[in-house]
C-alpha cells in the first residue's frame, strides 16, 4: 500500500499552481454554491413556512436573538418557541431535500 503524502505548507507554496488553481476556482465555486443555497433558503423562508414560523426563524437568525429573548417578546413560553424553530428547520430541509431549485 502506498503512503500518504503529508501535507506541509512547504508543499504547498512548491504547488503554487494547484493552490493557486483552488483559490481561483475552487473556492469561488464554493461561494457562488453558498450563495445560492442561500437564496434557496430565503426562497423557503418566504413561501413555504407558516407565519410563526417565518417570524421566529427571522427572528433568531437575521438579528441574532436568542429562545429566551424571542419568548419574552412574543408572551410565549421558551418551549413553545424551541419548537417553532425546530419546525421550521424540518421544514427548510425537507424543501431543500425534495424540492427542484433549478427555477
Amino acid at each position: 500500500m502506498p503512503r500518504k503524502q503529508k501535507i506541509s505548507y512547504e508543499n504547498m507554496t512548491d504547488n503554487k499552481v494547484s493552490f493557486e488553481y483552488y483559490n481561483n476556482n475552487i473556492q469561488s465555486d464554493n461561494s457562488k454554491n453558498l450563495n445560492s443555497k442561500y437564496k434557496i433558503v430565503r426562497k423557503i423562508v418566504e413561501d413555504k413556512l407558516t407565519d410563526k414560523q417565518r417570524e421566529v426563524f427571522k427572528w433568531y437568525f437575521d438579528h441574532n436573538l436568542n429562545i429566551t429573548k424571542i419568548a419574552h417578546i412574543t408572551g410565549k413560553n421558551k418551549s413553545t418557541i424551541s419548537r417553532v424553530l425546530k419546525n421550521a428547520r424540518c421544514n427548510i430541509q425537507k424543501y431543500m431535500e425534495y424540492s427542484d431549485f433549478r427555477n
